[in-house]
């Protein structure tokens, strides 16, 4: 128990403003151990302390300056490849698009140079509104035809605007990725991954942060982990198929997706919201209401 407390009190150095009370209330623990409380209770104690502390740190994260080093350590579970050396052996001329990017931190922090690439990639961040911090107009001068940011407001409604400039992203990225973007607040989870599915080339990867502050049904169960990345994959009508998931922590999901089809080669998954709370990001619940499997015809 003990060390777990120590372990935690070191995490929380990094979450000073949020989190405070939390690391005095962990201290106070071994005070009151020293004071004749028994190990079960504290531990009991402890283990409530650590679960709101993680879901403080995970609602403190849902905001626009995340760097690539949170996306390294967001989107990675163990037994899941290395998402640094993969997008460092994309070939030249390859896309890397971030969907709801925020600030594009992560990939500028790669354009900075503190990540090296073999061959000289494209990247492309789509966020909500375009950054405020007083390096971006200068990053986009720097590196003009490599870095581009496209400001989408809500994501569902520029997907049906044919003049906006997503529309010129279809089937021409390689690799995906997303830290609590639009897939995090949509009421239709079927939309983002529609999206992902029209963008990515044949081939090319996804890896998405699933599951926080959202839960999947279906018959009156809880769907695991797998069975709900699974049928995600299949709102795009077999157009995405799972390559892995993994639970990294808490209610944290990574997922990895690959294109596989570029027509619906099954009737599409579908899910319907019965639950939501706003917030940042909201709590959502859904349920399976259709999961045919059905081929269609070639």
């Amino acid at each position: 128990m003990i060390w777990r407390a120590f372990a935690l009190m070191a995490v929380l150095q990094f979450y000073p403003t949020v989190d405070a009370a939390s690391s005095a209330n962990i201290s106070g623990l071994f005070t009151t151990f020293g004071n004749g409380r028994g190990l079960i209770e504290c531990e009991n104690e402890l283990n409530a302390q650590i679960a709101q502390t993680e879901l403080r740190i995970g609602l403190n994260s849902f905001n626009d300056a995340r760097e690539f080093e949170d996306y390294k350590r967001l989107l990675h579970a163990p037994g899941l490849p290395d998402m640094t050396a993969h997008i460092q052996n994309l070939p030249a001329g390859a896309v890397w698009l971030d969907l709801g990017a925020g600030k594009a931190y992560a990939q500028r922090n790669f354009l900075d140079g503190f990540y090296q690439t073999a061959n000289a990639i494209r990247y492309v961040a789509l966020s909500f509104a375009e950054p405020d911090d007083h390096h971006y107009a200068a990053d986009l001068k720097k590196y003009a035809g490599q870095f581009r940011f496209i400001e989408t407001g809500f994501l569902e409604e520029a997907m049906v605007n044919p003049s906006h400039p997503i529309a010129q992203l279809n089937d021409t990225v390689d690799f995906l990725t997303q830290v609590w973007g639009p897939d995090a607040y949509m009421r239709d989870v079927s939309q983002s991954f529609e999206f992902i599915a029209n963008v990515l080339k044949l081939g090319g990867q996804a890896r998405l942060l699933l599951g926080f502050q959202t839960t999947f049904y279906a018959n009156g169960r809880e769907m695991s982990l797998v069975e709900a990345a699974e049928a995600l994959a299949n709102t795009t009508g077999g157009r995405l198929r799972l390559v892995a998931a993994k639970r990294r922590s808490g209610a944290h999901s990574v997922a990895i997706f690959e294109k596989v089809h570029n027509r619906p080669v099954t009737a599409p998954t579908q899910f319907k919201l019965t639950e939501f709370w706003d917030g940042g990001p909201p709590t959502r619940v859904f349920e399976l209401v259709q999961n045919p499997g059905v081929s269609l015809a070639q």
